[in-house]
């Protein structure tokens, strides 16, 4: 049954939302120095949308992206505009002309997404940004409707054009917006602007905007019409609350604080004209700390030695039209050099091949297979030329595969040029996918080819993307770099590990294959490997949202002779007919089982061997039911191809974060782990948060995070594999968002409505929100490689307590006298452990909580009004204090801030947050302004006297 957060009926403001890795700037987008220019800007439309609307969508997207590139000229002062752009239409959308065939361009390559409606974001458009300050976003996602009712959408949002340029700013210079949200703790609608005067403070109620000149509009409660009502507690406007902005004509800054008003085309600065203010409480200023949007930007490469130019040019793009192959075509490039014999890495690697080739390419798919290790051509050379698998040839590849023998040493550039030449013999001058797997360092014999770095220009400009495959510890240092710059993927295979990380590998390659839509997405709902035992069993839950297409594989490397498995599907009885039994006799292979449809249940696996297995692993995956979406999780780190930097000063972080969705709805408060393993040491478990503290950037987004800091120390240069995996139960919910259907039609930073609501500040969770229990269910997803560098000579110190930044200050209660001050405590080292203090400061001048040492007054014992302590706690756990409202001034504003001071004595600053400590009467917290108040005052006195003097009457008239 949907819980619903509140059964009010609010409405919230519509937001441009901030909200996979951060440096994952698609590969796709270029910018031109010389022209000032972005080419082959990628759009994709979902496979999810009808090609009925394909004419309105494409018309109507090209014409937005058109007037953001003029916008886009107009606010960066001519250094920039959009040239060129590639749309991706899905594979269904055949009838649409002029299209060319895409080369490797897929859906999930795109800076912007077409989708359907958001449930939680409906029409408005938004950006996907998981990073700090100057990070990249994700993507920028719309939704069909903005452009099938693309005559309404400027009446909704704005000028169309400057929608596009604050989504874009956001995605590629990595601000925010500078506008806030209704009711939200962090960054809320209102707030007091604190003014000095000779009789000291005054605090007057400001719109939460930051621009060049004091905006001007009206106030509107969005939930029940007319004034809007004080929320006591906070002193402010209540979640209801919007303030609609109309003007001035002179209002020119900021394009991130009101792009919905024409002629607002421009980013704040520190000029006069635009100037920027550091003090509100935005969501820019938050995550920049006070700098202006246009200084962030300036900082980005592509605004090195910036000036202004010439403001007349013709900005409209050149657009093509793309649609997908009906498959890719792979070449597996295999290291078969001598050091492969070791570790038994060439037996795990030809029955991954077997696998692969036996059980994921389906029939179609073009594959060819390159061998190397020297460099002569008996020992380097094209094993099988690409040609489509079928069920008539796809057993001879197999049986060429396994027919090879290890040798030689390691010609990586020769290994690599081999594979672009199969491409080439199969008629494909640019695109495919290469596989490419080596366990060691360069090292040939004689070769006029040389190393990667010889090579890795040719594979760029065949546009041929590469998936590495780093096998065992000492693997070239190189190849990850290759896969960063041909826009592939690169994962690890430790020594002495069970099947599932190669074949995650081989499968992850797939990723490229053209999107299919999300209902026939194939999801793991278990994935598990055991080493050295003889008998196991594993329950197995086949949840409402999957059962629909079950595959069973079990991958088995054993010197027992007999090996019995059973899939249990009456419910853990391993009676009746509702069993599946095998006995696997082949020591070394793949079990496989698929079933059409299970109901949703728990169920159970058994393994029993005669004698110890060495590894078993274990993956179910499924499709959802008809008529239903998959619970889909996404895994990845911040550093995307890079290495994990730790020298210097400010060593760099390594976040880890999973995304949990239904469809498009996010899942909050389930149980999502990382598992980070590296060569010959057990997995380190990781548990990752949606809670909104660094580095998570939006509570309850379904995106969830955390840092990861126990990596091997006094070592070189590091590989190691990135799992996730996750469980939900009763408690785990699908935020289906507003579902209010008599909220208005327009939006904000307008008027909101459930198609384009308010959303999201700090909480991606409002009091209307609808929410949907997942029941029981578990899901897992490889992450890919994680690559550290040195970690030699660091000390025992790396890194300071992470930073506070959900910092609240309100639940006023001047009846009791009390505040409330809660944060989420940071760890030791960011967030794990636990640091040595924290201290909080507080004061009515804010600038004396400026630097790294506040000169201001500090909480103490004295200021607590409850059974608490300022005693540190946990990393992650609720720090919630109440403090003694006649410690402080009345009607004045106060400042905190916390501090947290590791056991090193390095220490870390919070967010800014601040209350005004004024007591909002009773009628004004019912929303009656003066005016009302005196009006019902003496309507009621009047009909006081009307009926006294009724009683008078009628004691005259009957003589009573």
């Amino acid at each position: 049954r949907p819980v619903t957060m509140s059964h009010r009926r609010v409405f919230f403001l519509f937001c441009f939302l901030s909200f996979q890795p951060w440096s994952s700037l698609s590969d796709s987008v270029t910018y031109s120095p010389i022209s000032h220019s972005y080419s082959d800007l990628l759009v994709s439309i979902s496979p999810d949308l009808p090609s009925s609307d394909s004419a309105a969508i494409i018309d109507n997207l090209k014409d937005w992206i058109t007037q953001g590139s003029k916008v886009l000229y107009q606010s960066t002062n001519g250094w920039a505009y959009i040239n060129s752009v590639k749309i991706l239409l899905p594979s269904s959308w055949d009838k649409v002309e002029n299209v060319q065939q895409a080369l490797h361009e897929v859906y999930e390559d795109a800076e912007i997404r077409v989708e359907s409606e958001s449930p939680v974001y409906g029409n408005s458009p938004f950006t996907v940004q998981t990073g700090g300050c100057g990070d990249p976003g994700e993507y920028i996602q719309t939704s069909s409707q903005f452009f099938t009712q693309y005559n309404t959408s400027g009446t909704d949002f704005g000028p169309l054009g400057q929608v596009f340029v604050h989504e874009w700013a956001k995605l590629r210079y990595g601000v925010f917006e500078e506008y806030g949200y209704p009711g939200d703790p962090l960054y809320p609608m209102f707030y007091y602007k604190q003014v000095w005067t000779t009789n000291g403070q005054s605090n007057q109620l400001k719109p939460n905007f930051c621009t060049n000149v004091e905006p001007v509009g009206y106030q509107a409660d969005q939930a029940v019409g007319g004034p809007c009502t004080y929320n006591a507690k906070t002193g402010l406007p209540d979640e209801n609350c919007i303030f609609v902005a109309t003007g001035p004509t002179d209002l020119t800054s900021s394009i991130m604080g009101l792009p919905y008003l024409p002629g607002n085309v421009k980013f704040c600065d520190e000029t006069e004209n635009y100037i920027h203010n550091p003090d509100i409480p935005t969501k820019h200023n938050a995550k920049c700390e006070g700098r202006s949007v246009f200084n962030v930007i300036s900082q980005h490469p592509d605004f090195a030695n910036y000036t202004s130019q010439p403001q007349e040019k013709d900005t409209r793009p050149q657009f093509t039209l793309l649609r997908p192959a009906a498959s890719q075509a792979y070449v597996m490039v295999l290291d078969y050099s001598g050091s492969m014999g070791n570790e038994k890495r060439v037996e795990r690697l030809e029955q991954a091949v077997k696998r692969f080739l036996e059980f994921n390419i389906e029939n179609g798919v073009p594959v060819g297979i390159v061998r190397f290790s020297n460099a002569a051509p008996t020992f380097t050379y094209i094993v099988q030329e690409i040609v489509p698998v079928d069920d008539t040839n796809r057993q001879e590849i197999i049986d060429k595969t396994l027919a090879l023998s290890v040798d030689g040493g390691t010609c990586l550039g020769d290994g690599l040029v081999k594979g672009l030449e199969a491409f080439t013999n199969y008629n494909m001058s640019k695109g495919g996918v290469m596989i490419f797997l080596t366990d060691g360092d360069y090292a040939c014999d004689s070769t006029n080819i040389g190393n990667i770095d010889n090579v890795i220009g040719d594979i760029v400009a065949q546009e041929v993307r590469v998936v590495t495959i780093a096998f065992g510890p000492s693997a070239d240092k190189n190849i990850e770099n290759l896969a960063a710059q041909t826009g592939g993927n690169a994962f690890f295979v430790p020594d002495k590990t069970g099947p599932s990380d190669i074949n995650n590998a081989l499968t992850g390659s797939l990723a490229y294959q053209p999107s299919v839509s999300t209902a026939e997405k194939e999801v793991n709902l278990l994935q598990k490997t055991f080493t050295n035992m003889q008998a196991t069993t594993e329950p197995l839950i086949i949840d409402e949202f999957s059962g629909r297409d079950v595959v069973f594989n079990i991958d088995i490397d054993s010197s027992a002779t007999s090996i019995n498995i059973e899939i249990d599907l009456t419910g853990d009885t391993y009676s009746g007919d509702d069993v599946i039994r095998h006995e696997f006799t082949e020591q070394v292979g793949v079990f496989t089982q698929s079933i059409a449809n299970i109901s949703s249940g728990s169920y159970s696996i058994k393994i029993t061997g005669n004698s110890v297995i060495n590894f078993v692993s274990m993956l179910v995956k499924s499709k959802a039911p008809v008529n239903n979406l998959p619970i889909t999780t996404k895994c990845w780190t911040s550093l995307g191809g890079q290495d994990l930097n730790l020298s210097g000063p400010e060593p760099q972080k390594l976040a880890i974060m999973a995304q949990v969705f239904q469809g498009q709805n996010p899942v909050i408060g389930a149980d999502v782990r990382a598992y980070v393993e590296s060569d010959g040491n057990e997995p380190v478990e990781v548990i990752l948060k949606d809670e909104g503290m660094e580095p998570d950037g939006i509570k309850s987004d379904g995106i969830y995070s955390r840092y990861f800091t126990d990596f091997l120390t006094n070592v070189g240069e590091t590989r190691y594999t990135l799992t996730c995996q996750v469980v939900g139960n009763e408690n785990s919910m699908i935020n289906q968002g507003s579902q209010d259907p008599t909220a208005r039609s327009r939006s904000l930073p307008s008027i909101p409505s459930p198609k384009t609501p308010s959303c999201c500040g700090s909480t991606a969770v409002k009091e209307d929100s609808v929410l949907v229990s997942t029941g029981n269910f578990s899901r897992s997803h490889p992450g890919g490689l994680i690559s550290v560098g040195p970690t030699t000579n660091l000390g025992n110190n790396v890194y300071p307590p992470g930073k506070i930044t959900d910092l609240q200050i309100g639940n006023m209660d001047f009846l009791n006298g009390i505040f409330d001050l809660s944060f989420t405590s940071p760890g030791e080292d960011l967030d794990k452990g636990i640091i040595s203090s924290y201290q909080i400061f507080y004061s009515i001048n804010r600038t004396l909580l400026s630097g790294s040492t506040p000169e201001s007054d500090q909480i103490s014992l004295e200021h607590l009004a409850c059974n608490c302590t300022l005693d540190p706690v946990p990393a992650m756990d609720i720090v919630l204090l109440t403090l003694d409202m006649t410690k402080f001034e009345a009607e004045q504003q106060y400042f905190f801030l916390v501090q947290a001071t590791d056991l090193g004595k390095k220490n870390s600053s919070s967010n800014l947050a601040g209350i005004y400590l004024t007591n909002r009467n009773a009628l004004e917290d019912l929303g009656l302004t003066w005016g009302i108040a005196i009006a019902i005052v003496i309507g009621s006195m009047f009909a006081t006297f009307l009926v006294a003097g009724a009683v008078i009457w009628h004691k005259k008239h009957y003589n009573w």
